[in-house]
């Protein structure tokens, strides 16, 4: 004997069941409230009326080296907006302890850098992420400056920028080129860090930083590239029209340039969108389509990121054939990518191919993966906030490029 169950039963049963959900919902500011560690739709584009401030001069999180307590500029630098960029350096920069410092240039320098190289020196600029800014240690310690004392030959001028997409990077190595002259422009490439930017419009949907302007891309057009600026170009601009409700514009631009965009998760659809069952679900897939779209683009060496990456070093070296001096992508591996290289054959196919594809597309690369993989463990280190990497790790990069880079 079966027990049936009317529909309307079922029904007035699940909504019982979503209402007891609701209790349970806490508040929170960034959306309709939280549930079991998730933040349910509609989750705020724009979380607050105005930009986040960070005091430089802060100290960060408690930490103390060699008796100093250390500031979150010494760790993180100071930027200012850029309204094609994004944002660069501060110009003339000092961190509270001097672990970050930056010359008229807004490059990690010390020395100022005129239009032409000094005598009897080549000038080699480097452009690039976080990595290649070397952030995290003290500028002493970075591979940029100990680079300057392994090759005497060589100017170093470090303008690696935390949070930079290729397209950024190459955006600021035009800005700078048409500033001063240089012998060799460096890009420093993360495979794991720096394509899905490429991808990516508003930083808080590809990696839930606290970035929620637009910063440019390209696209892929043709066998080119067409740039997409920033939607504004200034940062409190998105601010004032799209909290607590982001507008159409808004909406419209990342649908078109944003891979990490759910919808669904920033504007519910009407009627189902109201029951927190369906909220919890919709949360919960649209942080598994986030990490799955992370992944594939990580592994996908022929698919849309990586393909721009490409194009993009190829226009450099282009540019910088123009301009009379020679382009290299140095491609750096992270702490993963080491631990990967080291065990398996798949991942050491994948960095093969990483670099036969640049070198397919025209593009000289600098392989930095065997100086890391040579090092010892404890050469492996992490920077002083546990990211990135630190004091010994930033000499074993400096000296893979001091053998690496042209004499």
């Amino acid at each position: 004997m079966f027990l049936v169950v009317p529909p309307g039963a079922l029904i007035v049963g699940f909504l019982l069941f979503d209402a007891a959900l609701r209790l349970a919902v806490e508040p929170s500011p960034r959306s309709y409230g939280r549930l079991r560690g998730y933040e349910l739709p509609p989750v705020r584009l724009i979380p607050a009326p105005a930009p986040p401030v960070t005091d430089p001069a802060a100290p960060w999180s408690n930490l103390v080296v060699d008796g100093v307590p250390i500031t979150h500029g010494d760790l993180f630098g100071s930027k200012r907006e850029h309204p094609r960029i994004g944002y660069v350096w501060k110009e003339g920069w000092t961190s509270a302890n001097g672990w970050w410092r930056t010359n008229e240039l807004g490059a990690r320098r010390d020395r100022p850098t005129p239009r032409e190289a000094p005598a009897g020196k080549r000038r080699i600029a480097f452009f690039g992420d976080s990595f290649a800014a070397a952030t995290r240690v003290a500028q002493d310690q970075a591979w940029s400056t100990r680079l300057e004392t392994l090759r005497p030959d060589l100017e170093v001028v470090n303008f690696g920028t935390d949070g930079y997409s290729s397209a950024q990077s190459f955006l600021r190595y035009q800005e700078v080129a048409g500033r001063i002259e240089m012998d060799v422009a460096c890009f420093i490439f993360v495979p794991w860090h720096d394509p899905w930017r490429d991808v990516n419009v508003m930083r808080s949907l590809g990696e839930q930083w606290t970035s929620y302007t637009t910063m440019p891309r390209f696209v892929l057009e043709g066998d080119g590239l067409r740039f997409v600026p920033p939607l504004y170009e200034r940062a409190a601009t998105i601010y004032e029209r799209h909290y607590p409700e982001p507008g159409t514009d808004l909406l419209a631009h990342l649908r078109a340039y944003d891979r990490f965009f759910v919808e669904a998760t920033h504007v519910p659809p009407p009627g189902l969108g109201r029951l927190v069952t369906w909220k919890l679900l919709a949360a919960h897939r649209a942080e598994e389509a986030r990490r799955r779209i992370r992944m594939e683009i990580g592994g996908d060496l022929d698919g849309e990121a990586f393909e721009i990456t490409r194009r993009i070093f190829a226009a450099a070296t282009k540019e910088g054939s123009a301009r009379g001096h020679r382009v290299v992508v140095g491609v750096l591996p992270v702490q993963r990518d080491l631990t990967n290289l080291e065990r398996s054959e798949i991942a050491r196919e994948r960095w093969r191919g990483i670099l036969e594809r640049f070198r397919i597309a025209g593009v000289e690369t600098l392989d930095l993966s065997p100086a890391l993989l040579a090092a010892p463990a404890s050469d492996r280190d992490d920077g002083y906030d546990g990211t990135h990497y630190g004091p010994r790790a930033n000499l074993r990069i400096a000296e893979a490029l001091a053998a690496g880079l042209p004499r």
